[in-house]
């Protein structure tokens, strides 16, 4: 065993070693090219280290889909907090969302894909961050009806429209239909409109 594979356990950096790994692994290729193997490898720790948290390759899949998820809401975070206005935030939270996939588009893709993360039981680690980006889309959309943006439209339908639309123009990038500037303006449009 290396030296820097036993500070790793020694100062208990296993799992988060992993989890950047994995998501590093994830800028280069899709999550099914993944292996338990080459991420001990590239981790710089023995082939047998990643089972001491994930019991096999579904459940690194499943931590790593998380672990996008957080790094996700945490770039829309900075961006509304970044914003002065709720017109500003949303556009912000739009514009982070979109740019996120196009930067990210396989950590993207596993965020939402359903064989790992069950769209009715995505498990609690994975519960708790979906809830804190719904919770921030709730706020800033909000405080943009609060501004006149499609203010008579039902708080609820409004949220869930404007999710839809920010969600179908990302993945419209990551598959290349759209060009990530052309996304970028339909936000920034929305997020004009009264």
């Amino acid at each position: 065993m290396s030296s820097s594979t036993e500070k790793s356990y020694h100062h208990g950096r296993l799992l988060e070693d992993l989890r950047a790994t994995g998501f590093d692994m994830l800028t280069e290729h899709p999550a099914s090219r993944i292996s338990m193997r080459e991420l001990a490898r590239r981790a710089g720790v023995s082939h047998q280290a990643p089972y001491h948290h994930f019991s096999d390759k579904k459940a690194l899949l499943e931590d790593l889909s998380t672990e996008c998820m957080r790094r996700f809401g945490v770039e829309q975070e900075a961006a509304v907090h970044a914003a002065h206005g709720g017109m500003a935030a949303l556009r912000a939270q739009g514009l982070a969302y979109i740019r996120f996939a196009a930067r990210y588009p396989h950590a993207f893709a596993l965020i939402y894909d359903p064989a790992v993360c069950d769209p009715g039981n995505p498990g609690p680690e994975k519960q708790v961050q979906i809830d804190r980006v719904e919770a921030l889309l709730r706020e800033t959309a909000g405080r943009a009806q609060d501004e006149g943006m499609f203010a008579a439209t039902d708080s609820a339908e409004f949220t869930t429209m404007v999710w839809g639309l920010v969600h179908g123009l990302a993945q419209l990038v990551t598959a290349g239909h759209l060009p990530l500037e052309e996304a970028e303006a339909s936000v920034t449009a929305l997020a004009a409109e009264r």
